[in-house]
């Protein structure tokens, strides 16, 4: 599909604004390396490197196990989806 963007063309704002302050990124699939990125403030930088500005925990040698879990609230809208004709 030609209308779908390579990576190196999103950038973090075209993704991230004051209205919507967090996303999850996913850094390997495999592994599920996954983090949270928020939205701190607008600067007028144009730097193409990434700079990392706050931290929290310690990075471990493995990604931990995740468990998927449905909300209670959506599982009676997933068993509709179940029954829909792709």
């Amino acid at each position: 599909d030609s209308s779908m963007l390579d990576m190196n063309e999103i950038t973090i704002a075209s993704v991230l604004s004051k209205t919507s302050r967090q996303l999850i990124y996913v850094y390997d699939f495999m592994k599920m390396w996954r983090f949270l990125v928020s939205y701190s403030k607008e600067t007028d930088n144009k730097s193409k490197t990434i700079e990392v500005i706050k931290s929290i925990g310690n990075m471990p040698e493995e990604a931990p196990n995740i468990i998927f879990e449905a909300d209670k609230e959506f599982e009676e809208e997933a068993d509709k989806l179940d029954d829909y004709p792709y």
